[in-house]
């Protein structure tokens, strides 16, 4: 059996998938770990933070003249491996001696040069393509796979509202609001329907409606990239309850912006009503996916999870 599996990624480029999407990569990689008996060399996860505003439904911009900077965390500082066997990048290089078992004859990895020993029990391997729910039971994810590498609750430490510590005390509806990236012209046909299903008109009278259901909840969270201020002015206006967002400091230098956007992620979550973007299951974002995941974390006895409705 391999003690140890190292995953070669691809150099991180305008075209990587975000961090919400790069996790389920990882996720594959440690389920191939764990068939293999082995512990994993946790990864790096991609920042490509967007200046969302350039991509937007009417954005003639290529792709890339949105992305503010490009580069990676360990992602051990995002995800929870407590209940994964993991070894440091360090700790795999002294066991392993640089000699490894893998389909090169040899790698350079951070500057340290790797040779090829097919009888090593250190593996080195390209990172697996993205798990996706499609055609597999979406309760595996959210029932068993997730727990065993969920986000780190501690990335909201410090980072809460007082107004939010003050309303979470009282029913509230949580909202994700996928909008900044999903009318850009890459996307094609299917953009311009997501992007339609997800005007602040079709999506506030959507909530309402849901609220009109649910008279106990007193207050909605919305969390979202939009890059329209005016957008999100609109929807706090048309929804007939107060209406929140979580704001952070714009002068927080672009890579650090991933701690802000989780801590909004694992806030929307604690909400035990939650109503995520078009698409449902096969077709929600990343970042909804784990959203609905966390949501079923926080609040395993009675989550009510549902998705906006395609127009």
């Amino acid at each position: 059996m391999a003690k140890a599996i190292y995953f070669i990624q691809k150099p991180f480029t305008v075209d990587t998938e975000q961090i919400g999407c790069y996790y389920f990569n990882i996720l594959q990689a440690v389920e191939l770990c764990r068939k293999h008996g082995a512990a994993i060399v946790p990864p790096q996860l991609p920042l490509c933070p967007r200046d969302n505003k350039k991509v937007e439904f009417n954005s003639t911009d290529h792709w890339s003249s949105s992305i503010l900077a490009i580069g990676s965390v360990d992602s051990r500082r995002v995800l929870d491996y407590s209940q994964v066997a993991s070894l440091s990048f360090e700790e795999f290089c002294r066991q392993s001696n640089h000699r490894v078992k893998m389909e090169y004859d040899g790698v350079d990895i951070s500057g340290i040069s790797f040779t090829a020993d097919p009888t090593s029990k250190y593996v080195v391997l390209d990172l697996p393509p993205r798990w996706d729910l499609q055609g597999k039971d979406p309760l595996i994810f959210y029932n068993e796979l997730y727990p065993i590498l969920p986000l780190r609750l501690s990335l909201i430490e410090g980072k809460i509202p007082e107004w939010y510590t003050y309303y979470s005390k009282s029913c509230f509806l949580g909202v994700h609001w996928r909008r900044g990236d999903r009318g850009n012209a890459i996307m094609g046909a299917i953009g311009k329907r997501l992007w339609a299903s997800t005007e602040p008109e079709a999506v506030g009278k959507y909530i309402n409606q849901y609220l009109k259901k649910h008279p106990e909840i007193t207050w909605v969270y919305v969390s979202t990239n939009s890059g329209s201020f005016i957008d999100r002015r609109a929807l706090s206006r048309i929804v007939e309850k107060p209406l929140y967002y979580f704001e952070y400091d714009y002068t927080v230098p672009p890579l650090e912006i991933w701690k802000w956007d989780l801590t909004d992620l694992m806030l929307c979550a604690k909400a035990k009503h939650l109503i995520l973007s078009p698409g449902g299951l096969e077709r929600s974002s990343a970042f909804g996916r784990l959203m609905y995941a966390e949501c079923l974390r926080q609040n395993p006895e009675d989550a009510l999870v549902s998705f906006m409705p395609m127009v």
